[in-house]
């Protein structure tokens, strides 16, 4: 093989793919040059000048396309070489279950340390074993929010988990000559503890009521937030929510909480019915009148970053104080203290909030509580919201 032809170098008796960015596009691509590994030392050379001839290519439209002031793809390269051996795609990049198995053979590790495994595990648990090129960085951060919201993990525990999946992705781009960037790095994470997020008071109700009545109530915001005080869900199970989700035909009309295509849930546990009462049904009817495709809410709605800021600037032009407690996720505490002090039973309050049962005697039993009580919760409940009547003060 002539090693001296254009982007082709050899490294440790393999072949590689490189071709530096032209300095002006390097801010845009993101990157100062583009690498790929190609087959193995064993393929003819017929076979490396076509991968070398493809990727040629590719770099060829992605330069043209930085021209006209577009970005390539992530993956691009990867993509282009699939295409050329189709057989190859399922094993073409690690999932992060096996980047970790590669990163703990680097280290000379037989297991990896309890903090990563929990790492990789809470990952895993929160959006499935993907492949390294298939996580995206609003993937992350929804795994960011979802560790302090849900989790209750602190700001260093948080940073902690980022550092240890970070390192399983570079240790895998690196031995497999990826290129692709780590969707672990360069993230930001709140300094501090997470805050108890307090019910909202009877002022700050009153002025979230009335701007629910501005034809801002009616936008997709004020539509997600009639959605929020009428249930006690959490954001993201209402953002993410699918049209087949809402059903207003039935007796009692409720929606379904259940992963779909555009979110997933906090545990098997959170997938539940919820009725839908009062100004909820107005609100899912609009929400139906818009949804463009499957989806009930824009994409935007669908990454816990991204709506929670769209919602909490909604609850800050209400008239709410900037608060780290106050945010939207108060409205599912909201709920929960109405319910509370409307006297509906604590197995129905689990229910509507979608709480496991914590012992093994509440385990026994019915498996769901009918609709017709957690509609009565919700509607006493309700009441209370709307009369501004859940609490008179910040706790």
């Amino acid at each position: 093989m002539n090693t001296k032809l254009p982007y082709l170098f050899q490294k440790n008796g393999a072949y590689f793919f490189r071709r530096r960015v032209p300095e002006r596009f390097r801010a845009r691509a993101g990157c100062h040059e583009w690498k790929h590994r190609l087959g193995p030392s064993a393929r003819d050379d017929a076979s490396l000048l076509m991968e070398l001839r493809v990727l040629t290519d590719a770099t060829d439209r992605a330069i043209a396309g930085l021209g006209r002031g577009a970005a390539p793809a992530q993956g691009f390269l990867q993509a282009a070489w699939v295409a050329l051996y189709p057989e190859c795609a399922a094993e073409a990049v690690p999932t992060l279950s096996q980047a970790a198995e590669v990163y703990a053979r680097l280290r000379g590790l037989e297991v990896l340390d309890k903090p990563e495994q929990m790492a990789l595990d809470q990952f895993i648990a929160f959006m499935g074993d993907l492949r390294v090129d298939e996580i995206q960085r609003r993937t992350v951060r929804d795994w960011i929010s979802w560790l302090g919201q849900e989790r209750g993990q602190g700001s260093s525990t948080i940073k902690r988990r980022l550092c240890s999946v970070s390192a399983f992705c570079t240790a895998v781009i690196d031995q497999y000559e990826l290129d692709i960037a780590n969707p672990f790095s360069r993230h930001r994470v709140r300094t501090g503890p997470v805050g108890y997020r307090e019910p909202f008071t009877r002022d700050q109700l009153a002025l979230i009521n009335s701007w629910l009545l501005t034809p801002w109530g009616d936008r997709t915001s004020g539509l997600i937030i009639r959605f929020l005080r009428a249930t006690g869900a959490r954001p993201l199970e209402i953002g993410g929510l699918a049209v087949a989700d809402v059903r207003l035909d039935h007796e009692l009309p409720h929606i379904f909480i259940r992963p779909n295509a555009f979110r997933g849930l906090k545990t098997p546990g959170s997938s539940r019915l919820l009725p839908l009462v009062s100004d909820a049904v107005t609100a899912a009817e609009r929400a139906i009148e818009r949804a463009e495709g499957e989806a009930l809410f824009p994409s935007a709605c669908h990454e816990t970053g991204r709506l929670s800021a769209r919602l909490n600037k909604a609850i800050r032009s209400a008239g709410v104080p900037k608060r780290r407690e106050l945010t939207a996720y108060s409205f599912r505490h909201t709920v929960q203290e109405a319910m509370r002090l409307s006297g509906a039973p604590f197995d129905v309050q689990r229910a509507v909030l979608g709480h496991a049962k914590t012992t093994v005697t509440e385990r026994y039993g019915a498996r769901q509580v009918p609709l017709e009580l957690m509609r009565k919760a919700l509607d006493q409940g309700l009441q209370s919201i709307t009369h501004g009547d859940v609490t008179a003060s910040p706790r």
